[in-house]
């Protein structure tokens, strides 16, 4: 029998104010080659904890609004240049939080189908919504005291491990409100720019790309 996922609510959580890396300015940044070759899609990741030891869904949405800062593109929306090209608008306009919870602990919830509990677990991003957060956090809450946060980010915003690099920033901003944060660099800009003239080294087209 499938376990209920009751969502009780919905936020914009934008970068907060009191962190010394400022968030994004309203600044717009170039998609390099590396994000338009990435898939238009969003990506699920899902993290679990078990028993009352998981932190409180407020500790949690703190050490994000902490960390997204550092991190202003996840906090951005997608946009349009002035030359007409999908670009990144450094916004903080924030990501999409939800809250839920479950009617069952989460050994039990899990000890059915799995693949359709987990599929409940993280955001569905509407991708015809030209405003939608470009990333978003699902915390469901069960009665043991569990916790499951999935996430789901647009892959042309970033890969893989930049955000396990994010995922580790936000543990630690959890972890201790007063915990030092690495600072990533995000100025696309700067590596966007080709080389003039080209001087391609590496046959990426055939290798990456078939």
């Amino acid at each position: 029998m499938a376990v209920a996922v009751e969502i009780t609510r919905s936020e914009v959580l934008r970068p907060s104010e009191a962190s010394a890396a400022g968030g994004g300015g309203g600044k717009r940044s170039p998609l390099t080659v590396f994000d338009r070759a990435a898939t238009d899609w969003y990506i699920p990741a899902v993290f679990a904890w078990y028993g009352a030891a998981a932190p409180s869904n407020d500790e949690v949405k703190g050490g994000l609004a902490a960390v997204l800062a550092r991190y202003p593109h996840l906090a951005g929306r997608f946009d349009v240049d002035e030359r007409g090209r999908r670009c990144f608008n450094l916004n903080d306009a924030g990501v999409r939080v939800l809250e839920a919870t479950v009617a069952a602990d989460l050994a039990d919830a899990l000890a059915h189908d799995v693949a359709a509990h987990v599929n409940e677990l993280y955001p569905k991003a509407d991708m015809e919504n030209a405003d939608e957060a470009v990333f978003q956090v699902q915390l469901t809450r069960y009665a043991c005291g569990g916790l499951v946060i999935g996430t789901a980010c647009n892959h042309q915003v970033s890969d893989g491990q930049s955000m396990s690099f994010f995922y580790v920033a936000w543990a630690a901003a959890v972890r201790s409100a007063g915990a030092t944060l690495p600072t990533p660099f995000v100025d696309r800009a700067a590596i966007a720019v080709p080389r003039g003239p080209p001087a391609p080294a590496f046959d990426h087209r055939n290798i990456e790309e078939s």
